[in-house]
């Protein structure tokens, strides 16, 4: 089971793969039984006009019956679900989504603080990569982080 199949059981609909396509397979089944009865009804109103003398009319009900059965077996064979594979597919697209979302937020940080450097340095700074900013704020923030947290620690004891 992989991570978006048990995310989708946990926060999902609550229930497994397994039962999603057992619903899936059961529904389908019930369709069949459905397009089946209705394709007997058809017979018999199709041998009821015979017996009535309209032949005409039966042949075409049972030529309307049979087009009509072909388009529902074809759309029934096309529409099958295969519920680990829909689920898979939906995970993915949104773990893309949500990638593309974090480095638009992080981009869009970025891109602000080098349009506030441009304005304070007249556009030096746009000369400069906002990667190689954030690097820079990154290093700055690892070599003073013993003074921040020195300071922080007699503030608090203060």
């Amino acid at each position: 089971m992989g991570l978006g199949t048990w995310l989708a059981s946990v926060w999902g609909t609550g229930k497994t793969p397994a039962q999603l396509q057992a619903e899936s397979d059961e529904a389908d089944r019930q369709l069949a039984a459905l397009n089946s009865a209705r394709r007997d009804r058809k017979a018999a109103e199709a041998d009821y006009l015979e017996d009535a003398g309209y032949i005409d009319e039966a042949e075409q009900t049972r030529r309307d019956s049979d087009e009509w059965q072909r388009i529902a077996s074809m759309h029934l064979d096309s529409g099958r679900v295969d519920v680990q594979h829909e689920l898979d597919t939906a995970f993915d697209e949104g773990t893309e989504e949500g990638k593309r979302n974090v480095a638009g937020f992080f981009g869009s940080i970025g891109r602000t603080i080098q349009d506030v450097l441009n304005s304070l340095t007249g556009g030096l700074a746009r000369l400069i990569p906002w990667q190689v900013w954030v690097a820079l704020l990154a290093v700055g923030l690892f070599y003073a982080w013993p003074f921040i947290s020195r300071a922080l620690k007699r503030r608090a004891a203060a």
